[in-house]
Formats: structure tokens, C-alpha cells, sequence
């Protein structure tokens, strides 16, 4: 059935939302993360570049960047950050300085000990923002379970009104493609998302109205 001008807004704008929501050209913005990262390992090469610092002093800082990287976008930008900041430790700071030869062997275990480290600073920091990531979307779907409840129980006996945010929030909360629901009183569909087939739709409506389950076998 045709929908009204003010749910079809509210279905536009839902859409825009989703459509602000979903991250496009990933590979661009991770070259682009990349380039930043680059940027920075250089910036720091140059400005520590001829102070006469010690190894350890270099290498924290290194590290710090590689912590930084890690923490704020991911375990493969900072990999990338490691391998670089080894590259520009070993060819800037570790004579001789200018090439990728090591004269003294210590250095080969100082190098050797600043990528594993890093590698692991780097995979310990991921960890900690996969989780911090995952309890903040956990908390979001039970604020999103709450307002679905309580707008659910105030709209007793009023739920045609409610009906298409009701569906919205569904497809929201529990990540489907497609919600529709089907209000018998007034015969009408509310959908949010992918909308169902005109055969599925007859078959939602006959299920409200005789009651029971019916699985899709697609």
C-alpha cells in the first residue's frame, strides 16, 4: 500500500543516515592512514636526525609512534609503522649511518628486539581497541534494546503510529537487511531496510492474521 508523505520522509532520512553510516573506499582511506603514518615516521626521523641522541631515546620514540598508530586505527597500520620505523632506525641511527649495514652485531640484537617489540606493543594495543570497540557497540545495542522496549509499551494500543520506527529500530539493533511489519488492524506494511517481495508480503499478512511460523526456505 502506498505510505503516507511523513513516513515517506522518515524513510529518506533514514536512508541518508545509513548512508553517512556506511564507510565507503576502504582502500582509499587506508592508503590515505598509511601516507599519514609514513609522514609521521619521517617527521620524527628528521627531527631526531644529527642530535647526537642514544639508541634507547630513538627507539622509545619510534615506539610511541608505532603505540599511537596502533591505538588509533589498527593492527595493520601498525605493523607497517614498525617495519618503517626499523628501516629508518637501523639506516639513520645504527652505524654506519647512511646504509642498511650493521657494523656491530649488538645492533643486530638492539634492532631485532625494537621489532618485536614494537609488533607486540602493536598487537596488544589492537586488542585493547577491539575490545573497547566491542563493548561500546554492545552498550549501544542495549540502549537500542531499551528504547525499542519502552517505545514498544508506550505505544500500546497506538502502534500503527509507532509502527515504521518500531521496524527501523528492529533492523538497527539486530543488524538485519530488512525489517517489515504488518499491522492487521489496518491492514498496512511498515518496512525498514529491503523491502519483502509482493509473494512474501501476502504470506506475512496471512501469518499475522492466522498466527504461527513460517520459515523461508530461500
Amino acid at each position: 500500500m502506498p505510505r503516507s508523505p511523513r513516513e515517506s520522509r522518515g524513510r529518506m532520512h533514514r536512508m541518508a543516515s545509513e548512508q553517512l553510516d556506511r564507510p565507503e573506499h576502504p582502500i582509499f582511506f587506508l592508503l590515505l592512514r598509511l601516507a599519514g603514518v609514513l609522514a609521521a615516521i619521517a617527521g620524527l626521523t628528521a627531527a631526531l636526525s644529527g642530535r647526537g641522541l642514544n639508541h634507547t631515546t630513538v627507539a622509545l620514540s619510534f615506539l610511541l609512534v608505532v603505540l599511537f598508530t596502533a591505538a588509533a586505527w589498527g593492527l595493520r597500520e601498525s605493523v607497517v609503522a614498525s617495519l618503517v620505523a626499523m628501516i629508518c632506525f637501523n639506516v639513520f641511527f645504527l652505524p654506519p649511518v647512511g646504509t642498511v649495514t650493521i657494523a656491530d652485531p649488538q645492533n643486530w640484537l638492539a634492532l631485532f628486539v625494537f621489532l618485536v617489540t614494537s609488533l607486540v606493543a602493536s598487537k596488544l594495543s589492537d586488542a585493547a581497541r577491539t575490545r573497547a570497540l566491542e563493548s561500546e557497540k554492545r552498550r549501544r545495542e542495549t540502549e537500542r534494546l531499551y528504547s525499542l522496549s519502552r517505545m514498544i509499551l508506550m505505544s500500546a494500543g497506538d502502534l500503527a503510529q509507532t509502527a515504521g520506527d518500531v521496524a527501523f529500530r528492529i533492523r538497527q539493533v539486530f543488524d538485519f537487511q530488512g525489517v517489515t511489519l504488518f499491522e492487521s488492524s489496518l491492514v498496512k506494511y511498515f518496512s525498514a531496510g529491503e523491502e519483502l517481495a509482493p509473494t512474501s508480503l501476502e504470506t506475512l499478512a496471512e501469518v499475522a492474521l492466522r498466527g504461527g511460523l513460517v520459515r523461508d526456505s530461500q
